[in-house]
């Protein structure tokens, strides 16, 4: 598939492990309007799904994390949490089309209601951006801006 709104996402090598992110490539998937007419939309996702802002004091991120293509600034660092509950972003989306999750704030931001971190449950806030498309041949593009784990990471967004 070409790509439309975001280049795959190089891996993360770190300490001889590679954490892949080729489940945030983009990709399409089938859903139903309002109007019950079926659709095609694009979605795609934000380095701020696996990434976290620099600490305020610099001394307290490991420079290992450093994540070069960030479109955090001035630096992103990889976030083992936010990646570890990214592979599960797909299911999520699949569930909030078909109405699986609490909608909350305003109609871009959903809370999928439990995840596991660290054998802990907790909720898992994902902020997103729907748009209508033209001149492709998908008619809806979603961006999920972020995800992360809601009571831990306030400090991440």
């Amino acid at each position: 598939m070409p790509t439309y709104k975001q280049a795959p996402w190089p891996n993360f090598h770190r300490n001889g492990t590679t954490y892949r992110l080729n489940h945030l490539n983009e990709y399409t998937i089938q859903v139903t309007d309002s109007d019950g007419v079926e659709r095609l939309m694009l979605v795609h996702f934000s380095d701020h799904c696996f990434t976290r802002d620099a600490s305020p004091d610099p001394s307290q991120d490991d420079p290992t994390l450093l994540y070069r293509p960030s479109t955090r600034r001035p630096n992103g660092y990889f976030c083992l949490d936010r990646w570890g509950l990214s592979q599960d972003l797909k299911t999520h989306i699949h569930d909030a089309v078909h109405g699986q999750v609490w909608m909350c704030h305003d109609p871009k931001y959903c809370i999928v209601p439990t995840v596991v971190l660290e054998g802990q449950p907790l909720l898992y806030g994902i902020l997103c951006k729907l748009s209508k498309e033209k001149g492709y041949h998908f008619k809806l593009s979603l961006e999920v801006i972020t995800a992360y784990p809601w009571t831990r990471c306030w400090s991440c967004l």
